[in-house]
């Protein structure tokens, strides 16, 4: 993975598993219905932006640690 920092807002979460369904092996869904990030992630850079942008309620942010921009959701 890329030198991102990977944050999922648990608070906004809404537990609907698309997190889940584009990077399988990075995110997990608890008993409570809320998505976590895995560490150390087991997807491709690609899938976990894809993930992130498919969040219906924009939970997930993606911060590129090198230049501290947000890649995800754009500002």
């Amino acid at each position: 993975m890329a030198d991102w920092t990977v944050v999922v807002d648990t608070a906004a979460c809404i537990g609907c598993g698309t997190c889940c369904e584009e990077a399988p092996e990075s995110f997990r869904i608890d008993s409570e219905d809320v998505a976590h990030f895995i560490h150390p992630p087991g997807d491709d850079d690609e899938a976990i932006l894809s993930a992130a942008q498919g969040c219906p309620v924009d939970a997930i942010t993606i911060t590129d640690d090198e230049t501290g921009d947000q890649l995800w959701p754009e500002v």
